[in-house]
This record gives structure tokens, C-alpha cells and sequence, in this order.
């Protein structure tokens, strides 16, 4: 099982989440290819959701992920949600900034107030000596159906994004292949923006609401 019962202290009106697309899991040599945001209301409608690539700002992966802090910033969310952001994606994007040499990028203010909702499911399967669930894992917990992205035939999954999709997104972006590059800018934003729906959806189930992302309606 990979629900889980957060506090009332938890449940917040107004939440903000975040995921990373990557190369690799060292921020200091493996590229940023995508960044996925969202903002969510408990008060009913959809979620926002948005994801700024490599492509937008020209391979400048700096302002990539200044964009990125003041698209969350702007809207002030509660609280920040993310699934395994504690362990990689904010490391991830310090270790980043570090090899960048950047050292007036802007805070991310809800940063202060993050819910990794990967940890606690971490530590319960330590205890259980089951293996980590994965997002897709957890939401099927709740009854919520996994979205599946094909490339080449096949699903795409961190290791296939990784490995195969974002060395020849990187080169493509180099070689200024624009055919190439908008067809993997489709795959990119369709495997990120079901990540963001499903770290919102996971949370509000987890706190006792209820909120169905929007490829599973």
C-alpha cells in the first residue's frame, strides 16, 4: 500500500509542486531538460500547470530555472509538494546552479514549506523491506490510473528519458535540428505535465480531499 494519512497541519488551501527532467542524476555535469510546475486551489477547478525546457531559453539552463522559481514565486502557493524532491530534484538544481556559477538566482520562497510525499513512503518500505513505490505506484493506491507515454514504441520512463531521449534532445538543440527538437519538445511536455497533475493529485488524496488529474477524467 502506498497511501498515506498526512497531518491536518498538512492540508493546506494552496499548493505549489515541481519536477525535474534530466540526463542524469549529477547536477554539476548532467543536463536540465525540463522543469514542470503547478499551482492548485483546494477550492475546486483544474490545476495550472506549466513546463519550461532547454528549448525555450536556448539551452541556457540558468534561466531555465530562474523562470521556473518566479512562475512559483508569482503565485505564492501554500505550501510545495514534490515526489522525491528532497533526494534529487533540489539537489539536483542546487548542484546546477553551483556548476553554473550562478549566485543571484532567486529563492524559492515555499521551498521553506516542502512535503516530499516520496519520503514517508520511503521509510515505510525500509521498514517493511519492500521496495520504494514510485509515483505511479502510489496514485494507483488511490485508484488513479498511470499515464503512459510512449517513444519509439515504447514507455517512456526515467531510465529511457535519460539514457536515449535527452542525449539526442541535447543534440539536437546543438545542431539547431529543429524537426527533431519539436517532436521531442511534444514527448517532453506530455511525460512532464502528467508528472505535475500526478504529484497534485497524490497529495490531495493524501490529505483527504480528492482531485482527479486531468488525462484520467
Amino acid at each position: 500500500m502506498s497511501t498515506l494519512d498526512l497531518n491536518t497541519e498538512d492540508r493546506f488551501p494552496s499548493i505549489g509542486t515541481l519536477d525535474i527532467e534530466t540526463s542524469g542524476f549529477d547536477g554539476g555535469s548532467e543536463h536540465l531538460i525540463a522543469v514542470g510546475v503547478g499551482y492548485y486551489k483546494a477550492d475546486g477547478g483544474d490545476a495550472e500547470v506549466a513546463v519550461h525546457t532547454q528549448k525555450d531559453f536556448d539551452g541556457d539552463e540558468a534561466k531555465l530555472i530562474r523562470t521556473t522559481y518566479e512562475w512559483l514565486n508569482e503565485r505564492n502557493p501554500d505550501a510545495l509538494t514534490t515526489y522525491g524532491g528532497e533526494g534529487f530534484d533540489f539537489e539536483f538544481l542546487d548542484d546546477k546552479q553551483t556548476a553554473l556559477g550562478v549566485s543571484d538566482g532567486p529563492d524559492l520562497a515555499c521551498r521553506s514549506n516542502h512535503i516530499d510525499l516520496f519520503e514517508p513512503r520511503k521509510s515505510l518500505a525500509d521498514k517493511r523491506n519492500n521496495k520504494w513505490p514510485s509515483l505511479e505506484e502510489s496514485l494507483k493506491s488511490y485508484e488513479i490510473p498511470e499515464y503512459e507515454t510512449t517513444w519509439r514504441n515504447a514507455k517512456l520512463d526515467n531510465t529511457m528519458f535519460g539514457e536515449e531521449l535527452a542525449p539526442e534532445y541535447v543534440a539536437a538543440l546543438e545542431d539547431g535540428d529543429t524537426n527533431t527538437l519539436d517532436a521531442l519538445e511534444t514527448i517532453v511536455h506530455e511525460y512532464t505535465e502528467t508528472d505535475i497533475e500526478g504529484n497534485i493529485a497524490l497529495y490531495e488524496h493524501d490529505v483527504g480531499r480528492e482531485y482527479m488529474p486531468t488525462y484520467a477524467r
